[in-house]
C-alpha cells in the first residue's frame, strides 16, 4: 500500500454530519505523518509541532500556528513560529497537549523517523508562549523527578488544566519485546512555572484495557475521566472504548 502524507485542513462543526475543507492563507506547513497538535480554544490557534515529512521521514522539529483556526473570526492563517532555545531534536509520534493558563506546550516521546539507528524517547520538553501570542517563543527541556515512564512513541495524553497534570497511555517501545504498553503515567506541575514536574506510576483497579499503540484519548475535567478509543497492538486493531476514573 502506497502512502502519501498531507497538509489539508478540514472542520466538522459538532452535530453536523457534513465536513468543509478549510483553506488557510500563509505559507502551508509540509505535508506531514505523525505531528503533534494542540488546540488554544481562547484565541482559535491551532499548534502542530514536528513529525515526519514524506511518507514518514524525515523527521521535523518545526511549529507552526493556524489562526483563527475555527473560520469564526477571519481567515484562518498559517504561520512558521521560530522559538528560540534547545530545540528538541526532530521527532515523530509523540504527543503534546496545551496549558491555557500559563500559554505553554508540553510535549513527551516519540522517536526519530530512522529505521537504521532508530532511537525513541522519554524526554519532556515545554514550549512557551507556543500560540505565538505575548511573547517570543521558547523551548526549554524539563528536568523531571520520579521515575520516568520507558521510552515511546504512538502513546495517547491528556491535560488537567485544573491540577496542570499530563497523563499518558500505552504506546510502543523500540521493539516488540518493549511494548506495547497499557500502562499510566502522571507528570504533576508538568508545565514547568512551579514546583518540580514529578512523574508517578498510576496502578489502575479492576480490567485494564490490552497493550495498544496509536489509541485516541479525550479529558473530562467535570468527572475527572480519561476516555481512550480504539488503535492496535502488534497483530489485533481495536474499536474498544476504554474509561479510566478518578
Amino acid at each position: 500500500m502506497l502512502f502519501r502524507s498531507l497538509n489539508d485542513v478540514w472542520s466538522l462543526k459538532v452535530g453536523s454530519t457534513q465536513w468543509t475543507q478549510v483553506t488557510p492563507a500563509g505559507t502551508l506547513p509540509a505535508a506531514r505523518v505523525g505531528a503533534s497538535v494542540a488546540y488554544d480554544a481562547v484565541n482559535s490557534r491551532m499548534i502542530i509541532f514536528g513529525g515526519g515529512l514524506g511518507s514518514s521521514s524525515p523527521c521535523a522539529n518545526d511549529v507552526w500556528v493556524l489562526s483563527n483556526a475555527n473560520s469564526q473570526g477571519g481567515t484562518p492563517t498559517w504561520t512558521q513560529l521560530l522559538p528560540t532555545g534547545t530545540l528538541p531534536v526532530p521527532r515523530i509520534f509523540h504527543t503534546a497537549v496545551y496549558d491555557p493558563n500559563s500559554n505553554r506546550m508540553i510535549v513527551f516521546g516519540g522517536n526519530n523517523c530512522i529505521t537504521e539507528g532508530e532511537a525513541f524517547y522519554n524526554d519532556t520538553w515545554v514550549l512557551t508562549n507556543a500560540n505565538g501570542l505575548g511573547g517570543t517563543p521558547t523551548w526549554m527541556q524539563l528536568t523531571t523527578s520520579g521515575t520516568t515512564p520507558g521510552t515511546r512513541e504512538n502513546h495517547t495524553a491528556i491535560y488537567d488544566v485544573a491540577n496542570n497534570r499530563m497523563i499518558i497511555f500505552g504506546g510502543q517501545g523500540y521493539s516488540d519485546q518493549n511494548g506495547p504498553f497499557n500502562d499510566v503515567w502522571v507528570l504533576s506541575n508538568a508545565n514547568g512555572v512551579s514546583g518540580t514536574p514529578t512523574w508517578s506510576q498510576l496502578a489502575p483497579a479492576d480490567t485494564s484495557p490490552a497493550p495498544r499503540a496509536g489509541a485516541t484519548s479525550i479529558y473530562d475535567p467535570g468527572s475527572n475521566r480519561m476516555i481512550v478509543f480504539g488503535r492496535n497492538t502488534n497483530s489485533q486493531s481495536f474499536n474498544h472504548t476504554w474509561i479510566l476514573t478518578k
